[in-house]
């Protein structure tokens, strides 16, 4: 692990730690035996866990071009997330309803849910400090003309309260982008446990990406914290 590397906060990724709240240094994951890299430069815009109440905003860098991430709820209380090429100031737009099972890139449906206001399921979860609360087995879908941030963006628009550079991070930005190349759908995994706390409230997203015809990425294991 790079010396250089700073942590502020921490998200665990298959056993490796990974900067959450970063300014201006560089990330490294172990990714099937490669260490991939990418430049994150974090503007965290509220203490509030929940990225998207906060109106949360990242920039992320990637072959020498600044992306910034905007995250906030629409008027239909859907998860939104601008994704800005900050060099030409084209925007693309992702959107999840969760009452719908709705994923948008560009207001086009690439996922929709087949069971539409799954409800969570408390279980106990025995020998540990979290609870599993339910979890997701869903295919998205996307154009060849998709970029690697855009992609990341709807990843983690499916799963939940993590954000695009927590995806691009974890998958590396040149595997998004071979992906997106090589398939036009893929599958979102993922299980949800809730941690034991007062005020602020651990929450555990254990997730993978597995493009069709192709190799699975993940498992990886990333948390946020959200005030209860």
């Amino acid at each position: 692990m790079n010396k250089n590397f700073k942590i502020f906060a921490s998200t665990i990724i298959c056993g490796s730690l990974i900067a959450t709240n970063i300014t201006s240094s560089y990330a490294y994951i172990k990714n099937n035996d490669n260490y991939v890299k990418d430049t994150i430069i974090r503007q965290d815009t509220s203490d509030s866990g929940d990225i998207y109440e906060s109106n949360y905003e990242e920039i992320v860098n990637l072959d020498g071009v600044n992306y910034t991430y905007k995250y906030y709820y629409s008027s239909d209380n859907s998860r939104n997330i601008d994704v800005i090429n900050n060099s030409t100031g084209e925007k693309s737009v992702v959107s999840y309803n969760e009452e719908l099972g709705e994923l948008k890139i560009d207001e086009e449906i690439v996922s929709e849910d087949t069971n539409k206001n799954i409800e969570y399921t408390l279980k106990s979860a025995k020998k540990s400090s979290y609870t599993y609360i339910g979890s997701i087995n869903k295919k998205i879908s996307w154009k060849k003309t998709t970029t690697a941030t855009v992609l990341a963006a709807g990843i983690a628009a499916r799963i939940g309260n993590i954000t695009g550079s927590t995806v691009i991070v974890a998958m590396g930005s040149s595997a998004i982008t071979t992906i997106i190349s090589m398939a036009t759908n893929g599958t979102v995994r993922s299980k949800v446990y809730k941690g034991v706390g007062g005020k602020i409230i651990p929450y555990k997203y254990v997730w993978s990406f597995t493009p069709a015809g192709g190799k699975k990425y993940g498992d990886y294991t990333s948390y946020r914290s959200v005030e209860n």
